[in-house]
């Protein structure tokens, strides 16, 4: 289909619309990918000098360093700083996740801080990305339970392997909060930290210690997490409070997958186009502009990510 241009000129539709891409390979989501990383945190907050080019040369020193301690897990790994702090993320191939590499990380470390120029803040050592899952489980009677951390944690390890071949990672209180403080307060909550996957067993009611407890999965976020239902930042999909999709492309509830034009002349019935023509004008939900709310430069998320 053709478009009208000012002057009257036509001009014929580009294969690919303007600020979109062919599709590649599909991205792995959540702990999957997550799986994959592991990181390095500066001692000083400070960005690489010159990223593209400092970062090729870690990639290279590292994966010389991972051959010479004949490393049997690919050496090939993507490389990426953050622009604020200098932070290095490693993300290994597909398929091969960053716990291969735990024995390697102390002569990473030192490859990575090799890299760097005279008076540059050194790396601290790298870390896997965590993909534990926090679970909060209510009704926990204080009559039932130790009242301190350290016991609580051997109770509930101990009551999830028995009663549920769960191996949890630790168990707290949701609070400091002593019980001669609260003496009228009979229950209170607690956090399980378990291994992805293992949460699915217990949300959103198990059995604990002969009782139904209620629980559901603690998330994070931070003010640039961008919820994937409501589009807007500073919370996961886990935690928005909406009940219906939103289409980032237009605002209404729908899937993406489903936003197209009503015209089925028009390109947009076929493929998804922001702002393809005036039957299905784009509108963020972030911030309301006539844009995809996965657009790089939306207002909102170019305000966040300042401010973060």
């Amino acid at each position: 289909m053709a478009k009208v241009a000012k002057g009257g000129e036509k001009k014929e539709e580009k294969d690919e619309p303007q600020g979109w891409k062919i599709a590649g390979p599909p991205k792995l989501k959540g702990a999957k990918a997550a799986k994959r990383k592991m990181f390095a945190t500066r001692m000083t907050a400070r960005p690489l000098v010159d990223p593209a080019k400092e970062e090729a040369k870690i990639a290279l020193s590292l994966a010389d360093t991972l051959t010479h301690c004949e490393c049997k897990s690919p050496v090939n790994m993507q490389v990426a700083s953050n622009k604020v702090n200098g932070t290095i993320t490693i993300t290994t191939p597909p398929g091969t996740e960053s716990a291969q590499y735990n024995k390697y990380f102390d002569k990473m470390t030192e490859a990575l801080n090799g890299t760097l120029g005279e008076g540059e803040p050194k790396y601290m050592q790298f870390r896997r990305v965590p993909t534990d899952v926090s679970l909060m489980v209510h009704g926990i009677f204080y009559d039932s339970v130790p009242d301190s951390n350290v016991e609580l944690d051997i109770l509930i390890r101990e009551q999830l392997m028995t009663a549920h071949k769960i191996n949890a990672t630790s168990a707290k209180f949701l609070r400091e909060e002593p019980r001669m403080k609260t003496p009228d307060k009979k229950a209170t909550s607690i956090i399980i930290r378990l291994g992805e996957g293992d949460e699915s067993k217990l949300e959103p009611r198990f059995i604990l210690m002969g009782k139904y407890k209620d629980a559901r999965i603690m998330w994070h976020a931070t003010p640039t997490t961008q919820c994937t239902r409501c589009w807007k930042y500073g919370h996961p999909r886990v935690g928005c409070k909406e009940t219906l999709d939103i289409c980032p492309v237009c605002s209404k509830n729908h899937h993406e997958e489903d936003h197209r034009c009503q015209q089925t002349v028009c390109n947009g019935y076929k493929r998804i186009i922001p702002g393809c023509c005036l039957m299905t004008p784009a509108k963020c939900p972030a911030c309301g502009g006539s844009h995809s709310a996965k657009d790089k430069e939306c207002p909102e998320k170019v305000r966040v990510k300042e401010e973060a």
